[in-house]
């Protein structure tokens, strides 16, 4: 008596019919479904008995026990009983795995292919297995190309959610500070934006009309002095013509200190918390952004920084202005930016920050990110 032959197919079986694709791992393909099940109408079971209706290929490599990728050749006819194909879906009840092929035939990623008596079994011919009645898994792999492209792309939309999201609730947290210069209908808008960003059904366009809608405002809200700022690096602003003129930029330092009260009669010296000394501009930062010829050129090229700020800073002020409020966009602190301000000089900073824009959502901690980037520079500086 020969053993019953194992459900499903075999490597050296042979199509009659084949219907062509590009060959694909189980596991390249299953991982595809599960991020576009939603996309293509399955529910996590209806994912699950495809799982388990592929498990029954055999894509191992005899020798090596590798994967190896379904490729055409192979019969993609599954004749495995319902009670094998139920034992292997963590015991699955025999009406809903009924149900769900039903499904899977209904969204055209498998289809019956039925004998006379509606029973499954291979066809053989010479001792090899050439056919089968069961259930036909080739729409699918037909379909494998399709299914991984579209979930590349609801891939690449999640991550522009989760970077446009985090940066359209950091300007919400700047415009809430300014909240006094703000109108009654701006000020709705800005505290309703974090409900509407919390949506789980609020796609890439749905965020971008947040943020930009959050980025107007901000345009029409007046920003803070910041002459009088702790973290300011300067004392004047002034003009790009003053600039031209100026051969020099003055000394100035940013000093933070905490003082402690001596009211119960213990002598109590102040603490300096932090001290950042900006030095005369180097030969080539007295070239640096606003007072070159071609500050449009290189405010252009920074795609991220011109798509939130087109028109180009007039002024040193203006200049400043803009980097604190892109630092603000992605969690810089003012102290990190002075730093960065101070050792980089603005259009290496400016470019620095565009970078950071643009990977926003796999740059975990931005503000280290940049405070390593300053260590490097000033270390370079040092070097003879």
């Amino acid at each position: 008596m020969t053993a019953a032959p194992r459900a499903g197919a075999h490597l050296d079986c042979a199509r009659t019919q084949a219907a062509e694709f590009r060959p694909v791992l189980r596991k390249d393909l299953l991982l595809a479904l599960k991020i576009a099940r939603k996309r293509l109408g399955l529910t996590d079971t209806n994912v699950s008995v495809l799982a388990t209706l592929l498990s029954f290929l055999p894509c191992q490599d005899q020798m090596t026990g590798a994967e190896v990728p379904v490729a055409h050749e192979m019969l993609l006819v599954i004749f495995a009983s319902n009670a094998a194909i139920c034992e292997r879906a963590n015991g699955m009840g025999d009406r809903k795995l009924r149900r769900n092929i039903d499904r899977l035939v209904a969204a055209g990623l498998v289809r019956r292919k039925d004998s006379a008596t509606g029973k499954r079994f291979p066809i053989r011919a010479s001792g090899k297995i050439i056919d089968a009645y069961g259930i036909d898994i080739s729409p699918l792999l037909l379909a494998a190309d399709r299914i991984i492209r579209l979930a590349r792309q609801i891939k690449a939309e999640e991550e522009e959610i989760r970077g446009l999201r985090a940066q359209a609730l950091a300007l919400r947290a700047e415009l809430l500070r300014r909240a006094d210069t703000l109108g009654k209908a701006s000020i709705d808008v800005v505290e309703g934006a974090k409900t509407i960003l919390r949506r789980v059904t609020l796609g890439v366009e749905g965020v971008r009309a947040v943020h930009h809608q959050l980025l107007e405002i901000a345009k029409e809200a007046p920003y803070p002095n910041r002459s009088s700022s702790p973290d300011n690096i300067s004392k004047a602003n002034p003009t790009v013509e003053e600039l031209r003129s100026e051969d020099t930029v003055s000394s100035s330092q940013v000093t933070k200190t905490i003082s402690m009260s001596g009211a119960d009669g213990r002598n109590v010296r102040q603490v300096e918390t932090y001290k950042i000394e900006i030095k005369k501009e180097t030969k080539a930062n007295k070239q640096d952004f606003v007072r070159t010829e071609d500050a449009s050129d290189i405010w252009f090229s920074l795609e991220n920084v011109s798509t939130f700020f087109p028109d180009i800073p007039k002024s040193l002020s203006q200049l400043q202005e803009t980097v604190y409020l892109l630092g603000r966009f992605i969690a810089l602190s003012e102290r990190t930016l002075a730093k960065a301000i101070a050792s980089m000089g603005w259009t290496h900073l400016l470019k620095t920050l565009d970078y950071l824009i643009g990977n926003a959502s796999r740059i975990r901690n931005p503000d280290g990110y940049l405070a390593r980037i300053i260590a490097g520079h000033q270390t370079r500086q040092l070097q003879p």
